[in-house]
């Protein structure tokens, strides 16, 4: 392919996904999470002291659970890691 039909097929797509994602932009929720504010909470507690909310010190899987709940997920660290350099 020569240098304009790569441009004018990344420009299509490019409008596709806007006007996908922009008709649906009314559903997005506005508010913050629990879950992202966990993840807040979380890299702000490795960023200050270097344990976890666990108590794990610099982890490499950060475990989540929800506030009386019993179910909790692993998550990978580059996350948590990102938020806590800011």
């Amino acid at each position: 392919m020569s240098r304009w039909p790569r441009a004018a097929l990344f420009l299509l797509l490019l409008v596709a996904a806007v006007v996908l994602y922009a008709r649906h932009l009314g559903e997005a929720p506005s508010t913050c999470r629990r879950t992202k504010r966990l993840s807040r909470w979380t890299a702000h507690s490795v960023a200050n002291d270097g344990p976890d909310v666990h108590g794990a010190f610099m982890p490499l899987y950060f475990q989540i659970q929800m506030r009386g709940e019993t179910r909790s997920g692993w998550f990978m660290p580059v996350i948590f890691y990102a938020i806590a350099s800011f």
